[in-house]
Order: structure tokens, then sequence, then C-alpha cells
């Protein structure tokens, strides 16, 4: 009968509170807590339409396929149609050929940088040298991840959205006392101008820090239920639900953090509190939401570059076997949909 709309929500939550928050108080910071809020807000709008957009082409695809393969005998599937094929359809081959390789290229990087910072995290927590603790970071996740799916996957990330909130909730709450409110509406060095500049300089975090687009597609799978005019509704309030809880943390930790230090001064609120100047509750929290955030973004990811690897897999194993006008016996079919896809995909 589908997913969870909720928990559909919670994993883009989870995929989009990540490094972009911890980078977000050190870049918002120059450009003041005002104009800093309302470029944050810009950009949540913008990308909101663009996953709302996304999420009506796949779930048109997604129609399209099932209808052909009624068509032809053969049972709905709720596989999850690839940014690729996206691409393909609405902005021709040129548009497929650039959109597969950016993607691949950024899911990439952005999986090393979680890793080598969730080392770098686990490194000053258990004495690990930084690569062992990365290395058993990805392992740990990536066999979670491995065992089961989009909603195994969902019932793992609950619980760490929880502990992200609630070291979110210990953060303000330990670093309220040394708050000064009166920071935030204080214009930065330079006037609006500058303030106008800084935040320029601050938009690829912005967008970096909302981003949860690749996981529409698998948002719009996991909520199948079979039935479009149902389907459609619910995946619009995953995608307006899981991108506005980001945006709302966002906002309030932009101001908890920019009411710790002057406008004036060039320092990075982020860094005074796990440095320990508030106190040690104040810096355990920070580093606790540090880990669950980068845990969460790592899950994430890894679901929806995974799905993008079956996807493309599949396609290319159905293309094969029909220029070369071999089936596979049904046993090995059976096997390669139920685990060989999987396996082949991560190991990739």
């Amino acid at each position: 009968a589908g997913g969870s709309v909720f928990g559909a929500a919670l994993l883009l939550a989870g995929s989009t509170v990540g490094a972009g928050a911890l980078a977000l108080p050190q870049v918002a910071t120059p450009a003041g807590f005002p104009v800093s809020s309302a470029v944050l807000a810009g950009c949540w709008a913008l990308l909101t339409v663009e996953a709302l957009f996304l999420a009506e082409v796949s779930l048109m695809m997604m129609r399209e396929r099932n209808m052909d393969r009624a068509d032809h005998g053969r049972p709905s599937t709720s596989a999850s149609i690839s940014l690729r094929a996206m691409a393909g359809r609405t902005l021709g081959p040129w548009g497929s050929a650039c959109v597969g390789p950016v993607y691949v290229l950024s899911s990439v990087a952005l999986l090393v940088a979680y890793v080598a910072k969730a080392g770098e995290v686990l490194e000053g927590t258990s004495g690990l040298p930084r690569e062992v603790a990365g290395a058993l970071f990805a392992a740990t996740f990536g066999s979670v991840m491995f065992l089961g799916g989009t909603g195994f996957t969902d019932r793992v990330n609950r619980p760490l959205i929880a502990g992200l909130f609630l070291c979110f909730l210990g953060v303000l709450i330990s670093s309220a006392p040394a708050a000064h409110w009166a920071y935030l509406l204080q214009p930065p060095p330079g006037g609006g101008e500058g303030s106008l500049s800084a935040a320029a300089k601050a938009l690829p975090v912005f967008f970096l820090a909302l981003t949860y687009h690749d996981l529409v597609p698998v948002v719009c799978s996991y909520l199948d239920s079979g039935d479009p005019e149902r389907d459609a509704p619910r995946v619009r309030a995953a995608l307006l639900l899981g991108g506005g809880l980001p945006f709302a943390l966002y906002l309030t930790w932009s101001a908890a953090t920019m009411a710790l230090v002057p406008p004036a001064a060039e320092a990075d609120p982020l860094a005074e509190l796990v440095a320990g100047s508030l106190g040690g509750p104040a810096a355990a929290c920070v580093q606790a939401f540090s880990l669950v955030a980068l845990v969460t973004s790592f899950l994430g990811t890894t679901l929806g570059f995974t799905e993008f690897l079956l996807a493309e897999l599949n396609e290319i194993a159905s293309g094969a076997s029909n220029r070369a006008g071999f089936r596979m016996p049904f046993p090995v079919q059976a096997w390669w949909h139920r685990s060989g896809l999987r396996t082949t995909a991560f190991v990739s």
C-alpha cells in the first residue's frame, strides 16, 4: 500500500541536515542574520519548487512504464526512475548524457566528504586513527544499507532523526545563557553592501545544505501504492514536510549560533561551541549533533545513489539481453532482481 509519508519526509530531512549544517554558521555570520535568513528562504523556496517538478516527472514516467508493462502482460513495478532517465525524457539525449556523470561525481564527492568528516569527529571521541574511524563508519552504515532497502533505512533513520533533534535541542539549551540576541539585528561590517556580498558567497553552502533532490525518485517509489491519484498528494506532502523541517532547523540553528559572536568578530560560532568555551554539555551536544547529522546524510545520499545505480544496471542488463536475444533462466532472473542488482550496485 506504499510507505509512510512521515517516514519518507524524515528520510529527506535526515539527508538534508548534514555537512551543510556544520558549515552554515561560519558562512552566514558575515552576512548578518536578517540578510542570510532571507537568502536562505529564497533558496529553500526555489529548491522546493524544483523538487515538486521532479516529482511530477518521476510519477508520470512511473505511470507510463506500468501502463506499458500492463500492455505486454507484465506486472507493475514500483522501481524508481533514475535522474538520468528523467533528464533524457525532458531535456533529450544531451541532458541525459550530462546529468548521469555529474550526479555520479557529486554523489561520490559527498560520500567521501561525509566519511572524511565522520573520521575526524570519531578520531576526537574514540581515539582511533582518522582513516580507521572513517572506514569503520562507512562499513557499518554501508552494511545497514546493503542488508535493508528503503523501508529498512526508514526504520533505522527514525530514531536517528529523533536523536538529531534531541542533540539540537541540547545545543540550544546549553548555549542560550551565553547568547546575545541583540547581535542578530546588528549590521555586519561593511553595512548593506558587505552583507549582500557575504550572502552571495554563502549561496553554494545554502544550496548544498537544502539539497535532497536525488531522493525525490526514491520517495516516489517508496510511496507508490499503485494509485496515481492517491500517490501524487502524498509525495507532495512528503517533499514539503521533508524540506520544511530542515529549513526551520537551519533558521533556528543560525540564530542560536550567530547570537554567540559579535557581527564584527571573525570567528566561527560552531568552533566556539566545539572548543568547550560554553561548557562541556554544549560541546558534547555539538559533537553528537555533528556525528548524527553525518550518519543521516550518509544514509540518504547512499540510498539515492544506490537506487540510481540499481535503475541504471537494470536498464543495461535488460538492453544487453534484448540485443543478444538471450533470456536468463527464471531462477537466475529471480536471483538477479532479488540480490544480484543490489550487490553489484553496492560493489560499484
